[in-house]
């Protein structure tokens, strides 16, 4: 994962997440694929830090998946809002 944070007001900061990677299935998926697709998301997050070590963050992700080739290439997209909490101890 890639993030790019910039601190707000405080204990409050902002990002933009963007990750991605390979899907291997044990067989062609979706209907008329192939065995594996690449998957790419990005979204802005927005993370509240309560102390150094926990915080907790919302965001908004788009996600991409297909497999790559301009020809027989079945894909599919997502939209998702995403919650989490995050303790480093």
């Amino acid at each position: 994962m890639i993030r790019a944070e910039k601190p707000y007001a405080g204990k409050l900061s902002a990002a933009l997440d963007m990750s991605g990677g390979v899907i291997l299935y044990d067989k062609p998926f979706p209907a008329g694929g192939r065995y594996y697709d690449f998957m790419w998301r990005v979204g802005p997050k927005f993370i509240y830090k309560f102390n150094d070590n926990s915080s907790i963050n919302v965001g908004y992700m788009l996600m991409h998946v297909s497999n790559g080739f301009k020809t027989h290439n079945p894909g599919y997209d997502a939209h998702g809002i995403s919650f989490g909490f995050v303790t480093n101890y």
